[in-house]
């Protein structure tokens, strides 16, 4: 078995970024493990040097924005 640990979503795989997921072996499996959403927010929302908390923002405008989807990664 091979393991390849990647942040890329299945689809930018090498053989499927052209032809689509059904170009990839039949026996592929994929395990997505994801984040908490609000955990991301709350996250992305202190830690940056640059953070939406440092410039002013309230958490409320933030996490309407994030779940919005208008902030990258949101």
């Amino acid at each position: 078995p091979r393991v390849l640990k990647t942040h890329a979503p299945p689809s930018l795989l090498v053989g499927a970024h052209r032809r689509g997921l059904a170009a990839l072996p039949r026996r592929l499996k994929v395990l997505v493990i994801t984040r908490n959403p609000l955990d991301a927010c709350v996250s992305c929302y202190y830690h940056p040097t640059n953070s939406p908390a440092k410039r002013g923002w309230p958490f409320a405008a933030w996490a309407e924005t994030w779940f919005s989807g208008a902030v990258p990664r949101g």
